[in-house]
């Protein structure tokens, strides 16, 4: 006879403990209330500030200034979620022999800062796990894509993130990637964007050159790769 395995037990949310996010400054600011339970779910900012001795423990005002606040609305659907969805539809697939007039260029552009933009304040926030889960979406997003990484993103993340940043190596690793198909908008380009890309870009195809290796998919390869991992969120099995 077969057996009924119980539904997984879920935990109820607590609205009446709630924090308030002041998201922007000025006319744009919003404010947004939000249960404890999901702020502090993977965030080790919120948790800090949530449960810590700040003045914002007391209050239940958190302020985040620097963020925009359609970024945070696509990183609260995250939390609520575990969904990456953005404002933008994806953008159009240009094939790698026709050339990506401006409006596909701009579409791609935004879509694609869009993303960034929730991997970035995740990364602000201290959380590790919603960050892996932007950087998987990116990756499966930017598999349909030759034209990703453009000129504009790359100068995008590498002016907000640090060298040891996932998201560098993966800009990196789809460049070399897609760079044999695109040579000339490669050598055309590079002066456009910042000099330690040219450099990591370099260094990368060295390492290839040293192993007699080609070049590879970053969809193809482990999604640890590309993931940052602590206490809270261990090296994926």
């Amino acid at each position: 006879m077969a057996t009924t395995e119980p539904p997984a037990k879920r935990r109820k949310l607590n609205f009446s403990d709630e924090y308030k996010v002041a998201v922007g400054v000025g006319a744009t600011q919003k404010t947004y209330s939000v249960p404890k339970q999901i702020l502090t779910k993977s965030s080790e900012f919120f948790q800090k500030a949530c449960n810590g001795k700040w003045r914002e423990t007391r209050s239940k005002m958190i302020k985040l200034p620097e963020a925009d606040t359609i970024t945070f609305e696509t990183y609260l659907q995250l939390l609520y979620t575990g969904e990456v969805v953005t404002t933008d539809d994806a953008p159009p697939q240009v094939p790698d022999d026709v050339t990506e007039d401006e409006a596909s260029r701009a579409s791609r552009f935004r879509f694609y800062a869009a993303i960034i933009d929730v991997y970035l304040l995740a990364d602000m926030l201290l959380d590790s796990r919603s960050k892996n889960k932007v950087m998987d979406y990116l990756i499966d997003t930017t598999s349909v894509v030759p034209q990703f990484p453009g000129m504009a993103i790359i100068d995008l993340a590498y002016s907000r993130t640090l060298p040891s940043s996932k998201l560098r190596r993966l800009l990196v690793d789809r460049a070399v990637f897609i760079a044999e198909a695109n040579v000339g908008y490669w050598t055309d380009n590079l002066t456009k964007v910042p000099s330690q890309f040219p450099i990591d870009l370099s260094m990368a195809f060295m390492k290839l050159a040293a192993g007699r290796r080609r070049p590879f998919n970053p969809k193809h390869l482990p999604r640890c790769t590309y993931h940052d991992h602590d206490d809270a969120n261990p090296k994926c099995e």
